[in-house]
């Protein structure tokens, strides 16, 4: 992974790598994880993964059924931390800030990598 972003930063020198992109990408994949296996233990058949990816559809002809586990902003958060405990990332170069509205209101936070302590300032 560490060779693999190296040699994106090297392709793409504007690449932004913060911890904002970080949390996205843990999110997106627990959101797919849970939708094409299980919601819980964050495992799905790589098949199922592939082809909603490459070909844009459910893999329903090759076996996929909805999981009989309800899928909450639990589980959710529950497997998108433990996707961001078991990675390797560090952080790259760009802003680390989020702006929660462009008008400015609403306060602006810098997140942590535990994403527990958010300090307003």
């Amino acid at each position: 992974m560490d060779q693999r972003l190296a040699l994106d930063m090297i392709e793409h020198p504007d690449l932004t790598n913060t911890v904002k992109e970080f949390f996205v990408r843990a999110f997106e994949s627990s959101a797919y994880l849970s939708a094409m296996g299980d919601p819980i233990q964050g495992v799905a058949k790589k098949e199922f993964v592939q082809i909603f990816f490459r070909e844009e559809r459910l893999s329903i002809a090759e076996g996929w059924v909805r999981s009989p586990i309800l899928i909450t902003d639990e589980i959710l958060g529950n497997l998108t931390g433990q996707i961001q405990e078991l990675s390797n990332w560090t952080s790259g170069p760009g802003c680390a800030w989020i702006r929660l509205q462009p008008e400015g209101g609403g306060g602006v936070y810098r997140l942590r990598i535990s994403f527990e302590d958010r300090t307003k300032l």
